[in-house]
């Protein structure tokens, strides 16, 4: 009896000791003063999401576009000229994902970050903010033109509907779809009256809506609502063109029967019920009256209405119509009166971030490709990460281009575009990224010249066959790479991820390595992988699971080992960060709280909030050469002491998220959110004295982060 109760006894000390531990004892505020160095935006870059076409004050033909930015701006481009026309910073939004010009020639956009929706008149030259839509959303999406001269679109959140008369008085209108995320897109039909809108999370849906009583049918067969989102909408000849994602598919659906037509593939001359296509929708009807266009992984393509088929389209040499890998992001007919160019030539905004474009003409087939001038912007920062010596490689939100900062000498280099890492690491000496979307992993190799398909390269991508989309934490153990990921659009369950240093390209996923979570952080202890999950799915998901989990991954035997809470007598829904500490615990960051787990004893040993209501954004954690811990949550940096379990907030004057080390100094970024802000922020540790603080601090998040 003695022999099993002397550890019972040992353990009821060490949970006597956690408790004394987690009690709520005051958080120290360090007194900083000249450990904080701003170094400045870090990328610059032209991110723009979709163009619309009209006319400027004199009648000439102008391309709108909002370029992201902080502030973004409202660019006019003249199409003839190529040259900018006019330039508009659109105070206090980021980019917009939606902008459309109306039957009266106004342009509206709606923008993302601030949720607002402007108003530009071509013949005074004057933008309206007309503020936050109806909808009471931060993202905006999918504006279409409406009867005289009145907007609709979409938005994140409720998939609420909004409009604007042409005056600018607000079209109030409910939810289309209760419990939905997103309605994507809009789309007038005036043979009807009606208002059509794209719907996306977990099930694709088209929903059908009189402008007047504002009665509503969902009319997407049953068949398509295996895809997580409609959108990209066209009402074109009383057909509704409808993209599905993810399949990247386009239907061609009779809102009346609501029957989709079958199709043919004019190169095999095989049947289907779909297209392929990347653009943002089609192009409005060509002069031939049956004609519409579309790209396709980098060439146009042309659909007939007539035969219902769809073929490539070609130059004057009868070779296909290279964009250079771009997808086409807004359309318009163009009169340019040349030779080559006779009648109305087919003009469209290439790829979202080369500011490219095209004209092709249907007579002629000559085509050109051609660069606009729209100014590059300083690109909020994603993520940080330092490089094996001196260099910080930074990470640019959406556009994906990535830079470094030179700490040798306080210079800026930026490299190329690598796509939207959520979690990067190195290994001998080359850097691989997970990229969203599609759940990739890609390896870039600074030695060597950056080569498009070559290097970076990417080593493989989930999302297809294994439904995950957003590798939130890459680490290795340098024999091994392991990533883990949350699940796509309208799914539970994410996985771990295991690729052999030799053969990158070959993984071994284990899905659902903890039921119905994500796996969200991981670290490297004694040949073991420790994880930590998060409760949430997919975008459009509710979770399942109550409470996240630590879980223990053998890599000898390829089995998980156990799981356990990391809080003593608390729940927590995200584990955003880990780390293993010189004292032998795993640390964490969990729901604004620091916690040690051990990973011998597998019981939490400390744990202690930090944030009030916190979710975890932008999280990190790391071991210091002066022995001390750092980490960052929700926007705010804080020293620990392993040894008194003493922690000490670090004051600056803007949020702080991500977090690496580079010598004695870290190395984070600026923002609201951990998606926004443009500045790298470095602080050399200083903190040995502080003013005590009874209660968690106050989260400094302002958005949360969505899957938009």
């Amino acid at each position: 009896m003695m022999k099993n109760f002397k550890p019972n006894i040992l353990i009821l000390l060490l949970i006597c000791l956690l408790c004394y531990s987690a009690s709520p004892s005051p958080i120290s505020s360090a007194k900083n003063k000249t450990g904080f160095t701003d170094l400045g935006s870090q990328i610059k870059g032209i991110t723009i999401y979709e163009a619309a076409f009209g006319k400027d004050k004199h009648g000439n033909g102008v391309i709108f576009a909002v370029v992201t930015g902080e502030p973004a701006q409202f660019a006019v481009v003249d199409i003839k000229t190529r040259k900018l026309h006019k330039l508009i910073p659109l105070e206090s939004a980021t980019g917009a994902w939606a902008i459309t010009v109306a039957t009266d020639g106004k342009v509206w956009v709606g923008s993302y970050r601030n949720g607002h929706v402007y108003c530009y008149d071509p013949k005074t030259e004057i933008l309206q903010d007309l503020g936050r839509s109806s909808a009471d959303s931060d993202v905006l999406f999918g504006l279409s033109s409406g009867p005289d001269g009145s907007v609709y679109g979409g938005s994140y959140g409720k998939a609420k509907i909004f409009g604007y008369t042409k005056d600018g008085k607000p079209i109030a209108i409910d939810s289309v779809s209760p419990g939905d995320t997103y309605t994507h897109d809009t789309i007038y039909n005036p043979d009807k009256k009606a208002l059509y809108a794209g719907i996306g999370s977990s099930k694709a849906k088209v929903i059908q809506m009189d402008i007047h009583t504002k009665t509503v049918k969902q009319i997407l067969p049953s068949k398509y609502q295996s895809q997580s989102q409609a959108y990209d909408l066209n009402y074109i000849a009383g057909k509704l063109f409808v993209k599905l994602h993810p399949a990247f598919q386009t239907i061609v659906l009779n809102p009346e029967t609501q029957q989709v037509e079958t199709l043919t593939d004019a190169s095999t001359n095989k049947k289907t019920d779909a297209f392929p296509s990347d653009s943002r929708g089609v192009s409005s009807l060509s002069p031939d009256g049956r004609s519409v266009y579309y790209s396709n992984k980098g060439f146009l393509l042309r659909y007939d209405l007539k035969n219902r088929s769809f073929s490539p389209v070609v130059n004057a040499k009868k070779e296909p119509i290279s964009l250079q890998k771009n997808p086409v992001i807004g359309w318009s007919w163009v009169e340019f009166k040349e030779k080559n160019y006779p009648g109305k030539t087919l003009v469209g905004l290439a790829g979202n971030y080369e500011g490219k474009a095209f004209r092709y003409n249907p007579q002629t087939h000559a085509f050109e490709y051609f660069q606009l001038p729209f100014p590059p912007q300083p690109i909020d920062l994603f993520h940080v990460i330092a490089a094996p010596k001196d260099d910080i490689y930074t990470n640019a939100y959406l556009n994906g281009r990535i830079g470094t900062f030179q700490t040798t000498n306080n210079s800026v280099k930026e490299i190329g575009r690598l796509g939207q890492v959520e979690g990067w690491t190195w290994l001998n000496g080359k850097l691989y990224a997970g990229t969203y979307p599609d759940g990739r992993l890609i390896v870039y190799d600074p030695n060597k010249p950056w080569k498009d398909e070559e290097n970076p390269k990417i080593l493989f991508a989930l999302r297809k066959e294994h439904e995950q989309n957003r590798p939130l934490v890459v680490i290795t153990d340098k024999h091994n790479i392991y990533m883990g990921t949350t699940p796509d659009y309208g799914k539970l369950g994410g996985a771990l991820t295991v690729a052999n240093s030799k053969k990158p390209d070959n993984p071994v996923v284990y899905r659902n390595i903890v039921s119905d979570q994500a796996v969200a952080s991981l670290t490297y202890y004694r040949g073991k992988i420790w994880g930590g999950t998060s409760i949430e799915g997919g975008a459009g998901t509710q979770p399942k699971a109550k409470a996240a989990k630590l879980f223990c991954f053998d890599p000898k035997t390829n089995k998980k080992t156990g799981e356990y809470s990391p809080l003593l007598l608390k729940t927590v829904k995200k584990i955003t960060a880990l780390t293993t500490g010189e004292d032998g615990n795993i640390w964490g960051i969990a729901d604004g709280y620091v916690f040690a787990f051990n990973p011998i004893l597998k019981i939490p040993v400390f744990q202690k909030q930090l944030v009030e209501n916190g979710i975890g954004q932008g999280a990190g954690i790391i071991v210091h050469p002066n022995h001390h811990m750092y980490a960052v949550t929700d926007g705010l940096l804080f020293s620990i002491s392993p040894l008194l379990k003493d922690v000490k907030h670090i004051p600056y004057t803007a949020g702080l998220y991500r977090l690496s080390l580079q010598g004695n100094s870290l190395y984070m970024k600026n923002g609201t959110a951990v998606t926004t802000g443009k500045n790298l922020i470095r602080y050399t540790p200083n903190d040995h004295d502080g003013i005590k603080f009874e209660i968690p601090f106050k989260s400094k998040v302002k958005y949360r982060f969505f899957d938009f």
